[in-house]
């Protein structure tokens, strides 16, 4: 993924896109976004062999955002970043499949999401 990144912001370098001293910025956004690809399209892969596409894609839709803004626990690297995803994703996944089985009552449904609200932020 380094390697990419440096290729890439290289080629723009060459191609007078950026300027020397703004390469390493260049970089490392350029990792950032091909790890959140990366881990983004195994998300909705996971989904998908899940049966689950619609629920991948609302997960992200819902995550990303609160990742962004909210900060949170980071891992020390991509790979474990892309694991820890793919298994949030997972067991997120189950439980809610577990709960929509439960017929729990719109009022429950609702102190669960005041509940997820109120520890999130």
């Amino acid at each position: 993924m380094k390697q990419l990144a440096l290729k890439i912001s290289n080629e723009f370098l060459k191609k007078n896109i950026i300027s020397e001293k703004d390469i390493e910025i260049y970089r490392y956004g350029l990792e950032i976004l091909i790890s959140s690809t990366f881990t983004s399209l195994s998300v909705i892969m996971v989904a998908a062999l899940l049966d689950s596409f619609g629920y991948g894609i609302l997960y992200l839709f819902l995550t990303i955002p609160i990742r962004v803004t909210a900060g949170g626990y980071h891992a020390d690297t991509y790979k474990k970043c892309f694991f820890i995803s793919n298994v949030s994703y997972i067991a997120l996944s189950c439980v809610f499949k577990i709960l929509q089985q439960s017929n729990l009552p719109v009022y429950l449904w609702l102190i669960i999401l005041y509940l997820s609200t109120a520890y999130i932020c």
